[in-house]
């Protein structure tokens, strides 16, 4: 019988320790909906809180990774010109060219060269109105784009089945140690309840 104690004090508060802990870990997200027992509310916590999450969430990202400073520098950052040298090389020949071309007497004057002229002209003009309108348009969006808003709606709107998946996926191995942690910590929490329980005998003895 005392061999037997020995045995099931440290397993039972082992399996308590870690049961606990898996509790714990699957209550993150169930129930998804309140559910009463006791007359007490029961929900998961990420389902309860789950706005208010959002908030933090969108806030610390608005304002320490993705703020609207930080778009405005990317937008700032775009090589505007290769597609504005394909802009000025469609509305030359593409549009002007036909035009000029229907000119009369003056069209016998368009040629490649001087399309191609008239191309290099088009671009330089392009892109001396590019960056300002770049520059303004990126003021605009930091006025414009509201990022805590934005992530904070996307969060609410997310599946919760799909967050739960994401989240159990990527933290599998941290939820398993933190379980296996609980179930060691019961363990050893047993073994020092049978030295008390073997110190308390000796004394009294």
């Amino acid at each position: 019988m005392f061999y037997l104690t020995l045995i099931l004090i440290p397993t039972i508060t082992g399996l308590i320790g870690w049961g606990t802990n898996w509790i714990a870990i699957k209550m993150l997200f169930r129930p998804k909906r309140t559910f009463h027992f006791l007359g007490l509310k029961w929900q998961g916590l990420i389902p309860r809180r789950r706005t208010q999450i959002a908030s933090t969430i969108a806030e610390i990202i608005e304002r320490d990774i993705l703020s609207s400073h930080t778009i405005q520098h990317e937008l700032k950052q775009i090589n505007l010109h290769p597609y504005l040298k394909e802009l000025a090389t469609r509305l030359v020949h593409d549009s002007l060219a036909k035009k000029l071309k229907s000119i009369p007497f003056l069209g016998n004057f368009i040629t490649s060269s001087s399309l191609e002229m008239l191309e290099k002209m088009t671009l330089e003009a392009i892109e001396e109105e590019a960056q300002p309108l770049m520059d303004k348009l990126a003021i605009e969006m930091e006025k414009q784009v509201h990022v805590k808003r934005i992530i904070e709606e996307k969060i609410n709107e997310f599946d919760l089945d799909r967050l739960e998946s994401m989240i159990m996926e990527t933290a599998r191995r941290e939820f398993k140690m933190i379980e296996w942690l609980g179930g060691i910590l019961g363990f050893i929490l047993g073994l020092v309840q049978l030295l008390i329980i073997w110190l308390a005998g000796s004394l009294i003895s």
